[in-house]
């Protein structure tokens, strides 16, 4: 597995899901603010078009947790400091926090603390199970929505079942 890092990235990297300008701590970058990106495939970064492509086999990972999926594109915001967007596409997987899940596709939004899950979308937390087509994380509030559910499965707590 190839490593996409590039020096010019590193502040790419950090921005990708730690801070943004405006939240608490957006200015104090610790050691548990790092992110890591590896690909098996090509790097491909348009200055134009304000994104950068990660491609085949594509793994983020940070302290919050890790995104994998077939393609990664991380869009800029105008002034190219900050990120304004990540998708990926093909197989995704995600583990944040004790959720895991998939989908066919997936878009973070930093500035929003929105994660959604899209086409054949499915999450688990611990013994609860939910799939439909658009799930969305707001993980500034510690809330899930899910729309179109196929399937749901809620197992009680302990002392509710005795």
């Amino acid at each position: 597995m190839r490593t996409a890092t590039i020096l010019k990235l590193a502040p790419l990297l950090l921005l990708l899901f730690p801070s943004v300008p405006g939240r608490p701590g957006a200015d104090e970058i610790g050691q548990e603010d790092w992110t890591v990106i590896t690909c098996d495939g090509n790097l491909l970064m348009e200055r134009g078009a304000q994104k950068a492509t990660f491609s085949r086999n594509v793994r983020v990972v940070n302290p919050r947790g890790s995104i994998s999926a077939d393609r990664l594109v991380i869009f800029f915001c105008r002034e190219g400091e900050t990120v304004d967007r990540l998708e990926a596409f093909g197989s995704v997987e995600i583990d944040l926090a004790g959720r895991a899940g998939g989908a066919d596709t997936l878009a973070y939004h930093p500035r929003e603390r929105r994660l959604v899950l899209l086409a054949n979308a499915r999450v688990r937390i611990g013994a609860d199970t939910v799939r439909g087509e658009k799930i969305t994380f707001y993980l500034d509030r510690d809330e899930m929505e899910v729309e179109a559910a196929t399937d749901m499965r809620i197992v009680p707590p302990r002392e509710w079942r005795e």
